[in-house]
């Protein structure tokens, strides 16, 4: 769409598709009046599409007067200067090549608006008249493999589309400046839009500031932590800034390593089966509404202690700063973005932060059908409950080899959902550091039917709460340690074989009812709507028996034993 309504405009505003004007080289003739406007004697207007081989040289100043298509290959020397009229702008088309790669520091190539006075002089001779804004000029759009920009510096585009330097195939942008841009509405594309770069593209060493919009990237390629998002005084940073991630597939290995400025995902995501997506310390990975992730290939997300990874809302300016630019006018509410679903063995998370997630499903990350491991992490305001009632952390579709362990979870409504397939120790916490915030429904809710190897359950915090028909196999056998509770849904029966109900009669140990509040707290999170009553759920089931137990007295609100 965007190539055809560039051609049309060529069509429609290039005066060189009517007007011819002298020199190959430079591609115009300097000091005329191209469309009743007055340029510097010494610049060289262009109006002409580029069609053989060209160079612009660093010891003038080039007026691009319209829409022009390079149609082959264009080299631009260190230190030249190209400014653009409004409405002016380039197209690498078949056949063409920008090579902007001769800059340096201290002779870099400049696109600008005919407007900035400051690179290359008066150049429209209006004196003080007019000053360069953001969008003065279009863009330059690269469509053809090869393009190299180097120590190249842009400033004051963005007309129109939004971007100023957009990437179509395979481009290299190294060193280069983007500031006073656009970027954003009314396309939403960044002042580097690189959503339809081909893999292979590289862009390093790149600084952004004072735009709205700095960068759009896909999923194809690597993105380091050589690019800047401020001015060298560190004072002038861009509006929305961040990394902007449009792409929906991640293919191969590709690493996010920039910690600067966070990731902002703006559509449904998944790495393929047998690609890895690996995420640096520190990074911030923020989704907009309704937005999540699913995994079939892997995710290597290990932070550490003090350098943790954050996925949150688009809305939490408390973590990568206020990333969509509107002040307090939003704050960020569980639910804000949909999930994280591992769906393939090899999955890591470790010392990573969840943030404001569960939107649809209830959960913010799912193990599913997989062996996953989840260490360290902290979920904290996120969902958890309606309206599928999974948990923040739903590992009820995880597999044996699972490891859940030294996570903490708090104001969530329900932390965390497991089948019986793996063991769970005691090292999770279910409050904040302070000890003040906790869950609304605090506990771990077990939805698994059959315990059918060794399994134990450590935690004593909270209650573990039996969600279905629970039967320790006569292959298996559950451990419970010194004061774990159990608390069961209405109707709910757990069956064992006699004897692989390890330590049932341990210090504190209890069978209860979830309405039980005097028991590990208020798991149903009811406050007092609900009490305690015989009959709450059906009771303990011994095979060797024949019967229901009845004799023990750490069973509680059954409709056997009755205590």
């Amino acid at each position: 769409m965007k190539k055809f309504f560039i051609f049309f405009m060529s069509l429609m505003l290039a005066p060189g598709v009517a007007l011819l004007v002298g020199c190959a080289s430079g591609g115009g003739g300097g000091g005329g009046d191209s469309g009743g406007d007055t340029y510097d004697p010494n610049a060289i207007i262009i109006t002409e599409n580029i069609d053989t081989a060209t160079t612009w040289t660093g010891d003038k100043v080039y007026v691009v007067d319209g829409y022009i298509y390079v149609n082959a290959a264009l080299t631009i020397e260190g230190g030249t200067i190209i400014k653009f009229t409004a409405n002016g702008g380039m197209a690498v088309n078949t056949g063409g090549t920008i090579n902007a790669s001769g800059g340096t520091a201290l002779t870099p190539i400049v696109f600008t608006s005919i407007k900035d006075d400051t690179r290359g002089g008066d150049t429209n001779m209006d004196g003080s008249a007019s000053t360069p804004l953001a969008a003065n000029w279009y863009d330059i759009l690269v469509q053809e493999n090869g393009s190299v920009f180097n120590y190249c510096e842009f400033y004051y585009g963005g007309g129109y589309w939004g971007d100023t330097l957009e990437i179509d195939a395979v481009g290299t942008v190294t060193n280069c400046t983007f500031a006073h841009n656009k970027g954003g509405a009314p396309y939403n594309n960044g002042v580097l839009n690189a959503s339809s770069a081909d893999a292979g593209t590289v862009i390093t060493g790149n600084r952004f500031y004072d735009n709205v919009k700095p960068i759009v990237i896909n999923t194809t390629f690597n993105l380091n932590s050589s690019n800047i998002f401020q001015d060298i005084t560190g004072t002038i940073k861009n509006t929305m800034n961040g990394i902007f991630v449009a792409g929906t597939d991640i293919i191969g290995n590709i690493s996010w390593s920039e910690t600067e400025v966070p990731y902002v995902l703006e559509s449904e995501f998944t790495v393929d089966s047998g690609s890895v997506l690996t995420i640096a310390q520190n990074a911030v990975i923020k989704f907009t509404a309704d937005i999540g992730a699913t995994i079939i290939g892997t995710l290597n997300a290990n932070g550490s202690s003090g350098n943790p990874i954050v996925f949150t809302s688009i809305k939490d300016d408390t973590h990568g700063g206020d990333t969509n630019a509107d002040g307090a006018a939003t704050t960020p509410l569980a639910a804000d973005w949909y999930d994280i679903s591992v769906q393939a063995n090899g999955t890591v998370l470790n010392y990573c932060e969840f943030y404001y997630g569960g939107g649809y499903w209830g959960d913010t990350l799912e193990i599913f059908d997989s062996v996953g491991t989840v260490t360290n992490c902290t979920f904290a305001h996120n969902l958890g409950g309606v309206p599928y009632d999974y948990g923040v952390l739903n590992a009820y579709g995880a597999l044996a080899g699972t490891v859940i362990t030294g996570n903490r979870f708090y104001d969530n409504e329900k932390p965390m959902r497991i089948n019986t397939n793996f063991n769970l120790d005691s090292s999770n916490i279910f409050e904040d550091i302070t000890g003040t915030i906790k869950n609304t429904r605090n506990g771990i809710f077990v939805a698994g039917d059959t315990i059918s190897g060794a399994r134990s359950w450590s935690e004593t915090e909270v209650a573990y709460v039996i969600e279905n028909y629970l039967d320790v196999a006569d292959t298996g056998s559950l451990t419970l340690a010194n004061t774990v509770v159990l608390k069961f849904l209405s109707g709910i029966e757990m069956d064992y074989s006699g004897t692989n109900l390890i330590n049932y009669n341990g210090t504190g140990v209890a069978f209860t009812s979830i309405k039980d509040d005097s028991r590990k707290g208020d798991t149903n999170g009811d406050a007092t709507a609900t009490s305690a009553a015989n009959g709450d759920w059906e009771g303990i089931y011994s095979r060797s028996l024949s019967d229901y137990i009845i004799a023990w007295t750490n069973i509680f609100y059954d409709s056997y034993a009755q205590n």
